[in-house]
């Protein structure tokens, strides 16, 4: 059983000083197998959970591909864990301070979302700050109450059925436009000189006959982690005839 001790807010360390052993001890799993956009790859074993309040009224807008949240207005993210194993999230327990929990509790709901953040390798990079590239929501639920209205110490979440990690994160503005720099065709491959990336996506290939017929390139075909300060290539095999090329941010798959 994983656990992840949360921060505590600054502005309630009295009240946390006191009520420290009656923290909110909240578990929560999910049963598998969850799996990535194509709906047939389980999730890699390091690969993240993100726990995620939704305000009352509200419904949760989203990840960004930096890892946080559409709607910082009216969701948050509680935590984010590198946890996956066997394809799913084994039984992890998360302790958040008691002022948090009432709040949060008296404020709305919470959700768990299963991420990818797979590289151009395939692998997750065990942490949402370096790059989303999807989510999918695996349970939403309501912390229990007591009769005074207060958080009951120590709960129990399991997920009902597997979890799809389909939905794109959206895109910061500050993402550059990419552009192709150079392209070199040598020994049956194609290799695409690229500036203008970000770290936070994978890049792949868009191909066609004319600018305007251009169709998505599978991931097996050539995809590339983006970078901040230099150029990337990508490679992908040569196709019979003159061929358009332009480069985005890789597909789900």
């Amino acid at each position: 059983m994983k656990k992840i001790l949360m921060m505590m807010l600054a502005a309630a360390t009295c009240a946390t000083l006191q009520a420290g052993q009656d923290n909110l001890l909240l578990k929560f799993s999910t049963p598998g197998p969850d799996t990535y956009a194509d709906g047939k790859t389980p999730v890699e074993d390091g690969e993240c959970y993100a726990l995620v309040w939704v305000k009352k009224g509200a419904t949760f807008a989203g990840f960004s591909a930096d890892g946080s949240v559409v709607d910082a207005d009216s969701n948050a993210v509680i935590c984010i864990v590198p946890f996956a194993e066997g394809g799913r999230c084994p039984l992890t327990t998360v302790e958040i301070d008691r002022v948090l929990a009432d709040a949060y509790a008296g404020s709305g709901s919470f959700e768990l979302h299963v991420l990818d953040t797979r590289d151009a390798e395939g692998k997750p990079k065990g942490e949402a700050s370096l790059g989303v590239n999807a989510s999918g929501a695996a349970q939403a639920f309501s912390l229990a109450v007591d009769s005074t209205g207060k958080v009951v110490q120590d709960q129990t979440v399991a997920g009902k059925k597997a979890t799809l990690a389909a939905t794109a994160t959206a895109l910061p503005p500050s993402i550059p436009q990419p552009k192709i720099t150079n392209i070199k065709v040598e020994n049956g491959v194609v290799t695409l000189t690229v500036k203008g990336t970000s770290s936070l996506l994978r890049y792949g290939v868009k191909s066609g006959d004319t600018p305007n017929d251009l169709a998505p390139l599978p991931l097996t075909a050539g995809v590339a982690d983006g970078d901040d300060f230099g150029e990337i290539e990508i490679k992908v095999p040569v196709e019979k005839g003159g061929r358009f090329f332009k480069i985005g941010r890789a597909g789900l798959e």
